[in-house]
């Protein structure tokens, strides 16, 4: 009882069967223990038997009442239930569009009961003993249907999720085949085996496009793409390092091959995609499939005629209702074959695949970039991570360079040898340059894309060869197309290429600022390399002859030579323990031939000092040897008279006092031409016999000295006599010499500067005989130790003698100059140099003592000095490059004074002979003028020559050749027009014009008309550019036909214009050369306008048709209206034309229908009635956007419903409605 209600079923058992047999077994096991207790007769005489027996009796009953209630409520009559159940279509659609099985599990269910109550023995209805019967038939189809949605599931997953969008149309067509499954096939059809056969047809057909499909996709564009990854780009040597230069060359090398290899396999792509494009729009099914054995209980037929077709629409039509005969019938059911439904597409299926097609050849060409950006990018990163593996792993380690050794050596990419580029240590090839070769290295892998050509749609859809030249009417028109003859670059490069793309992606810029700074790490670590080498910077950054020149100065003792020369020998010891080689990463220094220069230069060093000691030495041991001969010379001397006398005592006297210096000195050479053998410098015979005789001359000198003080003590009282007797004579000699200068000298009275200064020679002259004599006199008066006789005359005119030396000089130097420069050639004329020589005279004059300058040669010097520095400033003046033969005429006409400037003889002193200074300051007017006009000419000539190189500068115009001025190029050249337009304005207003006024007058003419020209020039060609766009093909040009024949006569009359201008490049001979410009560009002008005038006409009369297009700028709305036979273009405009709507979306079949309007935040709002995009373009936009507030309209109104609901959700209104909705 207490488990009537949730009773145990069996396993495998329904619910109905699985009570009964629940119930069964229980009434079973009770029997059991029954007759077990009746079988015992003890048992039976028990009085609990009777109490047992009867609660046996009661739970029996009960039992068999459960069974008899649980029978009759499955007995019911369900005949409803049971066809509507097999009523159903065989699939269903879920949520999300999926297809299920559609079988009711009831009925499944349902199935199961009758089999099992009918194995129980219980009684059923007919139609339960019916569909017990049956039951293989609903079990079968089933399993048809359960199989064909496995094997069409299996399919479209099959589909590779990039190429999903490329067979939609056919999966598209599957998914309509399974379409009657969803409606007209239900579980009593007669025709489900046809139906299943032609469906699981259509899969096994679409599974042949897709294995098909897959195979193009994984062979041909996969494993392609992958290959295009592996391609090497650069290669590194295995062996023996490499020169920079043939790193470059395997670079270039391999980049050559590779950009051949890539562009082959990037057209093997994208052969491969237009095969699988073509594949979808002309796939038909092969024999194999259409022929291929479904399953093994079906039987192809031929297709059904119109009758057979009719009868059995008719047939599911009578099917919604159980036809118990029909299902009794017999189960062979014919299927028919189904029609190749692959292989035609419509209209609009052709539209779609199109499209996909479209994006397939963008996302694959944008892969192909992807891959050659990643190849790109790696071969940077590896060739940058290569190289700066310098940095961090083994700063600085001694490598063997023993290029036979693989293991050491095969890493290592580049050998540098270290040599000295005073004042520092340095590498060869210098970083910067392994750098540099690296950038260039990374620079040619770069332009390995420049031989990969873009994808050829663009191409097949222009229709046009690459060579294609349209058709021109002249050979000038031709010549804009004529390629330019250059030479052979490294990487074949297509005309329309990736490298623009790979070249300014990011993770390309990336890669090559790694590789360009990967070498940095290697400099720094370059520096602490050269700190090794600091302790040896003073063998190379010390001037030799300098330090030694400098080390002389300091007059050194001969310790400090040798102490240097110990230095430097100990530097060359420790210089041999040196490393020959350094390691950087792969970067190998080699200091082999640096050690070599550094002993060089250390043994220039040991020589050079040598050399110095010797030269010191050598000096001083001569001049010891010359003071000894010159000592021994004066010892032999005869005496004879004072002098002598005089003499020998000076060098006995000098004898005793160099005497122990002179000693020093002799030891001192000694040692020094020791040193000088022990350095090895190679001495000469006669050096070192000198230095082995020099201690015995100095002893045969002392004793010589000895001898001749003897011999002076013999006669010195002879010669003390005859001195007296001398000077008594001399003092009668100064007496006469006092007198006649006094009476006769250069003081004298009423004497010329020329008189006084010849008077001056001859007194000098016998004054200086006269000092020498007391001179003499006075020093043997000392010898003898006589007291001095004094001549206070004598010595006053000596103080005279040389003040008029000092004046008489002066002027004398004045003079001669004076006279030299009237000599000099007017042609070679230096004034500058006149002017410093006379300023030091002026100076010389002005420190003359203030005693001299009442004389009257003071005077004289004074006044010519002067004047000539008077005249100096307009010489200066005329000797100017600007005076031309006009300005001496004017110079001529004023001072009446011929110049014969063509005379070969013409000198300075012909200027001179002219009156200058009288007429001084009209000759600066002339001169200043003739400066101005050199100023002028100059400008003048700079502009000239400036707009005789000036040309014009063309650019390509789609592909219709050279038809445009460079904007950038020709503003600068308008700009520049206007600067010169400036100078020469200024020039035109400038006094001193008047030789070149008219030459100004014409250029203002020509840059102005130029200038004008230019402007205009841009003006008319922004306007053909913009209409250009509009009328040469397009839709605009058809509805504006008339506009449209006036713009292809503007367009002849603009290619014309271009034809001159390149035949003629220069900017002013183009403009101004002939009147061709200025009458052709107003008319165009002219034409343009009334063009654009009709285009303004024309778009204002389909904004008044479609008022929101007031919203959109002209281009914008010249692009819409041009591109109006295709309604996805309209997909960019729409945010400007409505507000908040992003995009639309189209049906995915029917390519010109709008299904709904996507916001830009990504909400839908879905169309009550499509619209169809055909027809003029504004027409459908307004369609569309009242159809928009019909959808808006309908979903307010449900809104406001669901809000009006008694179990109104916040939440639920949120998320299932629109935010603006919410917002309302």
């Amino acid at each position: 009882k207490k488990q009537q209600a949730n009773a145990p079923v069996p396993r495998n058992f329904p619910e109905t069967s699985g009570r009964i047999y629940w119930v069964r077994s229980l009434l079973y096991h009770l029997k059991h223990f029954i007759d077990h207790f009746e079988e015992e007769e003890n048992l039976k005489k028990m009085p609990e038997y009777r109490k047992l027996v009867k609660q046996y009796n009661d739970t029996g009953v009960f039992l068999m009442k459960f069974e008899l209630q649980v029978q009759e409520k499955f007995k019911n009559p369900r005949i409803r239930q049971i066809e509507t159940m097999i009523a159903k279509p065989v699939l269903k659609s879920n949520n999300v569009g999926e297809l299920n099985v559609n079988f009711d599990p009831f009925f499944y269910n349902f199935l199961k009961e009758n089999e099992k109550l009918c194995k129980l023995d219980i009684p059923l209805p007919s139609v339960n003993q019916f569909l017990i019967k049956r039951k293989n038939w609903f079990y079968e189809f089933k399993d048809m249907v359960d199989m064909m949605l496995e094997k069409y599931y299996k399919a479209i997953n099959g589909v590779v999720p990039d190429l999903k969008k490329l067979f939609t149309p056919h999966l598209n067509k599957v998914r309509s085949a399974l379409d009657p499954g969803t409606a007209d096939i239900t579980w009593t059809s007669h025709d489900w085996k046809e139906f299943t056969d032609k469906c699981l047809n259509d899969v096994e057909v679409f599974r042949d496009l897709v294995d098909r499909a897959n195979d193009i996709y994984e062979n041909r564009v996969e494993k392609l793409l992958e290959s295009m990854t592996r391609i090497e780009l650069y290669e590194l040597p295995s062996a023996e390092p490499w020169a920079l230069d043939r790193f470059l060359d395997k670079v270039k090398e391999r980049c050559k091959e590779g950009s051949k290899e890539l562009h082959k396999k990037s057209a093997m792509v994208e052969d491969a995609i237009e095969d699988l494009i073509a594949l979808a729009l002309e796939f038909k099914p092969t024999t194999e499939v259409a022929e291929s054995e479904i399953g093994s209980s079906i039987v192809a037929k031929s297709p059904r005629t119109d009758e057979e077709e009719e009868r059995s629409t008719r047939h599911r039509k009578a099917s919604s209702v159980i036809n118990v005969k029909g299902l009794d019938d017999d189960l062979e059911i014919p299927i028919n074959q189904p029609a190749h439904l692959l292989s035609v597409l419509d209209r609009h299926q052709i539209a779609a695949v199109n499209s996909a097609a479209k994006e397939i050849r963008k996302n694959y060409s944008k892969k192909v970039s992807d891959k050659l950006i990643s190849l790109v990018r790696a071969t940077l990163r590896v060739l940058a991570k290569h190289f700066n593996s310098v940095v961090g792993e083994n700063p600085i380690q001694e490598t063997k360079l023993d290029f036979q050794d693989h293991q050491e050596c095969g890493d290592i990419v580049f050998v540098l040898s270290t040599y000295l580029n005073l004042p520092d240590v340095e590498v060869k090839p210098s970083i910067d340059e392994v750098q540099n070769m690296l950038n260039m290295a990374g620079k040619i892998i770069i332009s390995v894309t420049k031989g990969v050509g873009q994808w050829r749609q663009i191409k097949k859809k222009n229709g046009k060869t690459p060579g294609f030249i349209p058709n021109c009417e002249s050979t000038k028109e031709k010549a804009l197309y004529n390629p330019m003859k250059v030479e052979k670059p490294l990487i074949e490069e297509q005309q329309s290429n990736f490298y623009k793309t790979v070249s300014e992606s990011k993770e390309v810029t990336k890669g090559y600022s790694m590789l360009s700074s990967c070498l940095s790490g290697l400099k720094l670590e370059l520096g602490h390399f050269q700190s090794i080498w600091e302790k040896y910077s003073e063998i190379w950054t010390v001037d030799r002859e300098e330090f030694i020149a400098d080390m002389s100065k300091s007059k050194p003792k001969l310790k400090h030579y040798e102490e240097e020369l110990h230095k430097y020998k100990m530097t060359k010891s420790q210089l041999s323990t040196e490393k020959n080689d350094f390691r950087f990463g792969t970067i190998l220094i080699s200091t082999k031939d640096f050690k070599k220069t550094l002993e060089h230069e250390i043994a220039q060093w040991i020589n050079m000092l040598t050399k110095a000691v010797h030269v010191k030495y050598k000096r001083e041991m001569d001049f010891i040897i010359a003071q000894i001969t010159d000592l021994d010379r004066k010892l032999d001397r005869p005496i004879n008279d004072l002098d002598d006398i005089r003499i020998i005592m000076e060098t006995q006297k000098k004898i005793r006092e160099i005497e122990i210096d002179l000693d020093m000195k002799i030891e001192t050479v000694e040692e020094a031409f020791t040193l000088i053998a022990k350095y090895e410098l190679q001495l000469s015979k006669d050096d070192t016999e000198k230095v082995e005789n020099l201690q015995f001359n100095w002893l045969q000198l002392q004793s010589k000295a000895m001898d001749v003080q003897i011999l002076l003590l013999t006669v010195q009282e002879h010669f003390q006599r005859e001195l007296i007797t001398n000077l008594e004579i001399f003092q009668g000699e100064c007496d006469k010499f006092v007198e006649d200068y006094q009476v006769n000298g250069p003081m004298q009275g009423g004497l010329s500067p020329k008189e006084a200064s010849d008077k001056l020679q001859m007194f000098q002259n016998h004054f200086d005989a006269l000092w020498r004599k007391h001179s003499s006199y006075s020093v043997g008066e000392d010898l003898f130790g006589l007291n001095h006789t004094e001549q206070p005359e004598l010595n006053s005119i000596k103080k005279e003698l040389n003040l008029l030396q000092r004046l008489y000089k002066l002027y004398n130097d004045v003079i001669d100059s004076v006279n030299g420069y009237y000599n000099i050639l007017w042609q070679e004329i230096n004034v500058e140099e006149i002017n410093n020589e006379l300023m030091e005279f002026g100076n010389r004059c002005r420190k003359l003592p203030k005693g001299l300058k009442e004389w009257p040669a003071f005077h004289a010097l004074k006044k010519t000095i002067d004047d000539f520095n008077d005249i100096c400033p307009l010489l200066e003046l005329m000797s100017n490059k600007a005076m031309k033969y006009r300005h001496w005429q004017r110079i001529q006409g004023i001072t009446g004074h011929s110049f014969d400037l063509e005379r070969a003889g013409f000198a300075l002193k012909d200027i001179m002979d002219a009156p200058l200074l009288p007429n001084k300051e009209d000759i600066e007017d002339v001169c200043i003028s003739a400066l101005k006009e050199k100023d002028i000419e100059a400008k003048l000539r700079q502009v000239t020559s400036e707009w005789s190189l000036q040309e014009l500068s063309f650019q390509v115009f789609k592909n219709r050749g050279e038809l445009l001025l460079r904007g950038d190029t020709t503003a600068e050249t308008v700009g520049q027009a206007e600067d010169s337009l400036m100078v020469l304005g200024s020039l035109l207003s400038n006094r001193y014009n008047a030789p070149f006024k008219k030459q100004i007058q014409k250029w203002v003419t020509d840059l102005s008309n130029t200038n004008e020209i230019l402007e205009r020039w841009l003006l008319v060609q922004n306007m053909w550019v913009y209409l250009e766009a509009v009328f040469v093909g397009g839709d605009i040009a058809k509805q504006l036909p008339k506009e449209a024949k006036r713009f292809y006569k503007i367009d002849k009359s603009w290619q014309k214009i271009m034809t001159r201008a390149h035949e003629t490049p220069g900017v002013v001979n183009c403009c101004v050369g002939d009147e061709f410009l200025r009458q052709t560009l107003p008319y165009l002008q002219e034409q343009l306008e009334m063009c654009q005038k009709s285009l303004t006409g024309y778009l204002e009369k389909k904004r008044l048709m479609f008022p929101r297009f007031f919203f959109v700028s002209d281009p914008a709305l010249l692009e819409i209206l041009g591109q109006a036979s295709d309604s996805h273009t309209i997909q960019s405009h729409l945010l400007s034309i409505f507000d908040n709507t992003a995009s639309v979306k189209f049906h995915d079949q029917d390519y010109n229908k709008i299904l709904s309007i996507i916001s830009a935040e990504g909400e839908i709002v879905h169309l009550e009635r499509p619209v169809r995009a055909e027809g003029s373009v504004e027409i459908w936009l307004n369609a569309l956007l009242q159809a928009s507030q019909e959808a808006i309209h309908c979903i307010i109104r449900q809104a406001f419903h669901f809000i009006n609901d008694n179990q109104f959700d916040l939440l639920e209104f949120v998320t299932k409605f629109q935010a603006q909705i919410g917002i309302l």
